[in-house]
């Protein structure tokens, strides 16, 4: 489908560029500083300056692409890793002190009075005696 489409905008573009040329047959002159002149067809002057962005437009949109294609990439693979550790941790066996939930409250105490005590000493980053 996606050649179908190309197919026909490649014709219509060529279509568009035989038209312009033989509605604009005449002679055009081009004048650059220092005295230097050129004789062109207006059809010249009209087909380099689309070619020129055509050619920077796709220039940059590869560019972006493959910026995105890398981050995609990089993505990937903390997926892998993130996966992989989920594995592991759900085949990792279950320690019964663990499951009665005493050291899961002792953890989350030393956490709290951990964050408090950087809360209370922000400006005084000496833990000693905490």
């Amino acid at each position: 489908m996606k050649r179908a489409l190309a197919l026909v905008l490649f014709v219509i573009i060529c279509f568009f560029l035989i038209t312009i040329e033989m509605k604009n047959p005449d002679s055009v002159l081009v004048q650059y500083y220092w005295g230097v002149e050129y004789t062109l067809p207006m059809f010249v002057l009209i087909v380099i300056p689309f070619l020129l962005g055509l050619f920077f437009g796709v220039l940059f949109m590869s560019l972006s692409l493959l910026k995105h294609k890398r981050s995609l990439g990089k993505t990937k693979k903390n997926l892998v890793k993130a996966e992989q550790e989920v594995q592991n941790l759900r085949a990792a066996p279950i320690k019964d002190e663990l499951r009665s939930g005493g050291a899961l409250f002792y953890s989350l105490f030393v956490i709290r009075a951990l964050k408090n005590a950087l809360y209370h000493n922000a400006g005084n980053m000496n833990l000693v005696g905490v």
